[in-house]
């Protein structure tokens, strides 16, 4: 598993000196998967596990701490790779290439590091008894985002990592203010060495806005471990706030604008204007409770398609290379009409519920 790693790396450093961002690409993909389907995570908690006990040699923990605070170091630096790498793939012409290779080489001579550290490791770890000790190693949550009100679901996958029994094993999760759980605590019970257990809870928002669950595992003779992710809840009303204002941040590119001349710029506005009416005769409706919110949101949905095919006929032909000002102009356009878009058709989806 080691070995395909490092080769991966190698394959992306080598993509990205040729500037082959389609196989930089393919290749990080492949990274994630063997990533997900690595056990480095229970093998370094098991060294951490193993290294408490009191049993163990004083000479054997030292390999035991070195591969388990080698394994920290190289996780944080995985992950400043994918954050960067995902960036750079997304618009190389804005990144630097020769930092790209660079973080890519960090990471390399961390997955040496940290094989070398395993291999230091491993003969401890066949010899000595890990004792019980359980590590989450999934909480995945339904949905990043969700409307007021609505159900997310949460699940938890525990392990233990211990080569003995776990006794008492229990999950307490513990929501910010407004967040109700359909259990607060769950009793496992007992976990047998290396087995796993997954737990599905549901949760609900009566508040907007960023919320957090956080959950707790204990078992008896062992130091708890805790993880928490967050979401964000969002008003009906909000979305068409939300929505609003990115068609305010359209009209005013395109006001500001001298890529466009005068009457056709004022044809777009007007059009701007009818779907600006459409969103907030929804916001009024969902405020007032009045109905017919779906027949306004297909209203503005339809005019909004009038004026990004309006737009694209204006903008025909436009050469990023001889005039990339208009041609950031134009992307900057696109990328909130699509909000807009994207914000109605969440409108559309919770008050289809």
């Amino acid at each position: 598993m080691t070995q395909e790693i490092r080769s991966l790396l190698e394959q992306f450093k080598s993509a990205i000196e040729d500037e082959a961002y389609d196989d930089a690409e393919s290749l990080l993909d492949d990274l994630h998967d063997i990533y997900e389907q690595s056990n480095r995570a229970r093998v370094a908690d098991r060294a951490a596990a193993a290294a408490k006990n009191e049993d163990v040699d004083f000479a054997d923990t030292r390999p035991l701490q070195m591969l388990s605070g080698t394994d920290s170091r190289t996780t944080f630096c995985r992950g400043g790779f994918f954050a960067n790498a995902a960036l750079f793939l997304s618009n190389p012409s804005e990144l630097d290439h020769e930092q790209m290779i660079e973080y890519t080489e960090q990471l390399l001579e961390h997955e040496r590091e940290l094989e070398e550290a395993r291999d230091a490791a491993e003969p401890v770890l066949n010899r000595v008894t890990v004792p019980p000790t359980v590590e989450i190693r999934e909480l995945i949550l339904g949905d990043d985002n969700i409307t007021l009100g609505t159900q997310l679901d949460i699940e938890v996958l525990v392990e233990n990592v211990g080569d003995e029994p776990a006794s008492s094993v229990s999950l307490e999760f513990d929501p910010s203010a407004g967040v109700s759980l359909s259990s607060q605590s769950i009793d496992v019970g007992t976990l047998d060495a290396d087995e796993t257990e997954r737990v599905t809870i549901t949760a609900v928002s009566e508040e907007p806005d960023e919320q957090t669950i956080s959950v707790m595992a204990t078992t008896s003779g062992s130091d708890p471990v805790s993880d928490q992710r967050t979401f964000e809840v969002i008003q009906p009303l909000q979305i068409a706030v939300d929505a609003l204002r990115s068609l305010a941040t359209v009209a005013e590119l395109i006001s500001e604008t001298e890529a466009l001349p005068r009457h056709p710029k004022e044809q777009l506005l007007a059009e701007i204007e009818v779907v600006f009416e459409y969103i907030q005769e929804v916001a009024e409706r969902i405020e007032d409770s009045s109905g017919a919110v779906p027949d306004a949101i297909d209203d503005a949905l339809s005019s909004l398609e009038d004026v990004r095919s309006h737009f694209d006929q204006l903008t025909v032909g436009a050469d990023p290379v001889c005039d990339p000002a208009a041609n950031d102009f134009r992307q900057s356009v696109y990328e909130q009409i699509d909000a807009v878009h994207t914000r109605l058709n969440e409108l559309s989806a919770e008050v289809e519920t």
